[in-house]
């Protein structure tokens, strides 16, 4: 029988001590690229060479696939070879051989390096693992999602606009302005998120950025969890009509009312040198610790209480009235502050455990539809997610965001698991849905 044989790099197997071999024939397909380079043997036994996000290979060894196992290296007829996947997906890439059995290994879309190049560590030992410079021409949809209609609480007056988040001149420009037409909320202002983009567990979180004053109106960079709402890590520069300048203010908020305000939340409230001009805006984030940095000079500690532990996505936004008080006939708009940059890094020996979330889990679905998965936690662009179909792997992406059609699945009940790798750590989620 013709046999094709996918590897997996996130393979689960449990070695085979003395794997019976015979009539090894090495595949004439693959290159390091691909992550892998193997050897088929009788009895499913293989020799293997791992390449996984690196250029170096690991020490060869003999596994055999473990029955049952999600993770798994599976012969198949080489009829039935060809990878489930509808044309177009992200990794796309695999196909099988002209029919020959000695060419009839799949070739795996190419493993992402382990972590992102780019602009240098922040300190030694920090790892660069999101990066967003703001270069192109529009916001990234890899990285965030534009939002509009309302997005506020407690008196805001704006709802949010896509065209007023734009992408120019190497900087995210988020505009408000007034907004006429709309008689219930008359200002409309950007809003981006990476919810279900880009969440991660602790690390250093820098924002350079400059803010223009306009009475009534407030600028936000912050954070909150990707699951729940609290609690929120936030840079805010408030504009009080009462003042001349924007004052900084750094929030570690952990709680809601009707908690008392003590009991829910801290901050520091910061006068600063002109914040028109750009600056570094640098949350440090571990265990047992939130400080909040201004060009890199501490302002602001918070520990231990209401320090996240979860995974958290980040928001870039501005805002008209509430308790900052509303604009004066004096406020200018259109008014516009600028983002230079958004880097996230890993502090060298905080490491969080990978997560992995259904972004828009339910139990039913058709066949039209596409699950989306967000990882945390892992360097970003080494990241593998897999989905099966009761032990059947069925598609495989390493791109952001991480979707996966259901167009080939039948209708009925399926039980599908969800693997993300790094090549070194994974986790795994399931669920039990309805596809019509």
């Amino acid at each position: 029988m013709r046999a094709a044989v996918i590897l997996r790099m996130s393979a689960n197997f449990a070695r085979n001590p003395r794997p019976e071999r015979a009539a090894v024939k090495p595949l004439t397909r693959g290159s390091r690229k691909h992550g892998a380079l193997a050897s088929i043997a009788s009895g499913a036994v293989i020799t293997v060479i791992a390449v996984a996000c690196s250029e170096t290979p690991a020490a060869t060894e003999e596994w055999t696939a473990r029955p049952g196992a999600l993770d798994l290296l599976a012969p198949q007829d080489a009829g039935d070879a060809a990878d489930a996947r509808s044309p177009g997906d992200a990794g796309d890439a695999a196909r099988v051989g002209d029919g020959d059995a000695d060419d009839a290994a799949v070739d795996e879309p190419p493993l992402p390096l382990c972590t992102l190049t780019g602009p240098p560590a922040a300190t030694p030992g920090d790892t660069l693992v999101f990066s967003e410079e703001f270069d192109g021409t529009a916001v990234d949809p890899l990285n965030w999602n534009v939002q509009s209609g309302y997005r506020g609480h407690g008196g805001i007056a704006n709802t949010a606009s896509p065209a007023n988040a734009v992408v120019k001149d190497g900087t995210l420009q988020i505009t408000t302005e007034r907004d006429p037409a709309n008689t219930q909320y008359p200002y409309k202002s950007g809003h981006i998120d990476s919810l279900g983009k880009f969440a991660r567990t602790y690390g250093k979180i820098e924002f350079r950025a400059r803010f223009p004053f306009a009475a009534g109106v407030w600028f936000a960079l912050w954070g909150r969890p990707w699951s729940q709402p609290f609690p929120e890590i936030d840079i805010e520069i408030i504009n009080r009509p009462a003042k001349t300048n924007p004052e900084l203010y750094f929030v570690n908020h952990w709680a809601s009312e009707p908690l008392p305000a003590n009991d829910r939340r801290s901050f520091a409230m910061l006068n600063l040198p002109d914040l028109s001009e750009f600056h570094v805006y640098t949350v440090l984030w571990k265990p047992d610790l939130l400080e909040w940095q201004f060009d890199g000079v501490t302002k602001m500690q918070a520990k231990p209480q209401g320090i996240p532990n979860l995974p958290v996505y980040w928001i870039i936004n501005g805002w008209v009235g509430s308790w900052v008080g509303n604009p004066t006939d004096a406020t200018p708009f259109p008014n516009t502050f600028e983002v230079d940059y958004v880097r996230v890094y890993r502090i060298d020996g905080v490491i969080a455990d990978p997560l992995l979330k259904i972004v828009n889990q339910r139990t039913k679905y058709k066949r039209t539809d596409a699950i989306q998965i967000a990882a945390a936690n892992f360097d970003e662009a080494c990241v593998h997610v897999e989905m099966y179909d009761g032990n059947t792997p069925t598609r495989t992406t390493s791109t952001r965001p991480y979707q996966f059609r259901l167009s080939t699945l039948g209708t009925g009940m399926h039980h599908l698991t969800f693997v993300a790798t790094d090549g070194v750590r994974s986790t795994t989620s399931t669920i039990d849905v309805q596809i019509d």
